[in-house]
C-alpha cells in the first residue's frame, strides 16, 4: 500500500509518543482545513485520541476541563463536571458492552466484525514508521479510534521536519482511516447519557469534519 510504504521514508529510527505537555491548551488554536493539519494540531489529537482509548482518571479529567474551551469550535461549550465513578461505568456501556454498545473500532463500522482490510493497513503504517503505541495493560486492535488519532498526532509531528513527504502520507492516513468516525461519533453523541462523552464526540467529530475538508 502506497500509504504505508511512503512512512517509512518520513523517518528511519523509532519516536515515542507525543506527551501531554504541561501548559497545553492555554493557548487558541483557529480551526480551519489548513491549520488542522498543521503540527500545532498534535497536542489536540494526540489528548483525544488518549481519552478515546481508556477509562479517564482524576488527573485527565482535571485537564479535559482545562483543555476543552480552548479547543476550536467549542467556544460556547463548558466542561461538566460528572463523576468519576460514573463515566467509568459510562464508558464501559458505550464501548465494551457486553450488548447494544457501539465498539470504537475502524473494522466494525465498515465490515461489521473486528479485524480484517483495516486492521491490516493500520498495522502497515504503524510498523513501517517506527511508531511506538504506549497503552499499558492493554492489547489494543490497531484500528481503534484513539490508536489513530494518536498516530495521526505523530504524523503531524514529523511533518514539522519533513514537510513535503509527511504531507503526502497525512492525505493519504487521513483518507484511509479517518473519515470511517463519522457515524460512530454521530451516534455517540446520541448514545451518551454523560455530557463528557458527547462533548468528547462533537469535539472529535468537528475537527475530524475540518481535516476533511
Amino acid at each position: 500500500m502506497k500509504g504505508a510504504l511512503a512512512v517509512e521514508n518520513v523517518t528511519e529510527r523509532k519516536k515515542s509518543l507525543l506527551p501531554i505537555r504541561p501548559g497545553f491548551g492555554e493557548t487558541r488554536l483557529q480551526l480551519n482545513s489548513t491549520m488542522n493539519h498543521a503540527p500545532e494540531f498534535a497536542p489536540v489529537y494526540q489528548f483525544l485520541g488518549h481519552l478515546w482509548l481508556r477509562e479517564l482518571d482524576e488527573a485527565t479529567y482535571a485537564q479535559w476541563q482545562t483543555v476543552l474551551p480552548t479547543i476550536p469550535g467549542v467556544e460556547s461549550t463548558a466542561a461538566v463536571s460528572e463523576d468519576l465513578e460514573t463515566l467509568h461505568i459510562e464508558y464501559c456501556r458505550l464501548f465494551i458492552g457486553p450488548k447494544d454498545h457501539l465498539p470504537p473500532y475502524q473494522s466494525v463500522w465498515q465490515t461489521g466484525q473486528l479485524g480484517g482490510p483495516a486492521c491490516i493497513s493500520m498495522e502497515r503504517y504503524l510498523k513501517t514508521s517506527g511508531y511506538e503505541h504506549h497503552n499499558p495493560g492493554h492489547d489494543t486492535p490497531p484500528d481503534h479510534l484513539g490508536l489513530q488519532l494518536q498516530f495521526y498526532s505523530w504524523l503531524l509531528q514529523q511533518s514539522a521536519t519533513d514537510e513535503t513527504e509527511a504531507s503526502e502520507v497525512l492525505q493519504e492516513f487521513q483518507s484511509a482511516h479517518l473519515t470511517w468516525p463519522v457515524e460512530f461519533l454521530s451516534r455517540v453523541t446520541v448514545a451518551a447519557e454523560a455530557s463528557f462523552y458527547q462533548q468528547l464526540a462533537s469535539t472529535t467529530l468537528q475537527l475530524l469534519s475540518a481535516a476533511a475538508d
